[in-house]
């Protein structure tokens, strides 16, 4: 199994957000803290990071050498929800042609599972690796509306701007001989989101 990213998320903190929780006012620091905010969010999100949940909107592709590879009972769990959507299952037939699966030909289950319909099956795909894939949009959208709302978890917003403020204030990897990964706000950050982190069995 692999998971690619296709569209990279869309950011769920703006630069503005985070020099106010720096109580930063000037610009000299904007690209430095860009960096940092950037690097909080990949630290913690798909499919580099820790957290196994997606949080800003992006488009992922899961890639298997056959439908069974993931299944439990027919039942595929795509990987960093919350799913959006789901925009295409493709895979190859022995032939080695690529085939889409059409939309009344599988379902999705408890709002992150793909299954076929009632009483159906997946087709027999040829064993290769990416003959398999699925692709689908992940994330916490804004809601409509005017203006729109975010929907992001805000313990997921919290926890990213603390590691940009440890990151921030210490940029060094020591600070008075003490590790920063273990300075109280990124222990804070990572309690924050261990709340929210999904566990692969």
């Amino acid at each position: 199994m692999h998971v690619a990213v296709i569209t990279p998320p869309e950011p769920v903190i703006t630069l503005a957000e985070a020099k106010m929780h720096l109580r930063v006012d000037h610009t000299d620091d904007d690209a430095l803290i860009a960096r940092l905010v950037a690097a909080a969010t990949q630290h913690v999100s798909p499919p580099t990071g820790w957290l196994g949940r997606s949080l800003g909107v992006q488009t992922l592709e899961l890639s298997m050498v056959s439908f069974h590879e993931q299944c439990r009972g027919n039942l595929i769990a795509l990987p960093f929800r919350p799913i959006v959507e789901v925009t295409s299952v493709k895979y190859l037939d022995q032939d080695g042609a690529e085939t889409t699966l059409a939309t009344d030909k599988w379902r999705i289950v408890d709002d992150y599972m793909v299954a076929p319909v009632y009483n159906g099956s997946w087709p027999v795909a040829r064993r290769d690796h990416g003959s398999v894939r699925i692709r689908y949009v992940a994330g916490y959208p804004d809601t409509d509306g005017e203006p729109p709302v975010r929907t992001v978890p805000e313990k997921a917003i919290v926890a990213i701007l603390l590691y940009v403020g440890a990151w921030y204030e210490n940029r060094e990897e020591m600070v008075a001989g003490v590790a920063v990964n273990a300075l109280p706000p990124v222990a804070s950050a990572e309690a924050l989101l261990s709340t929210l982190r999904i566990w692969s069995l």
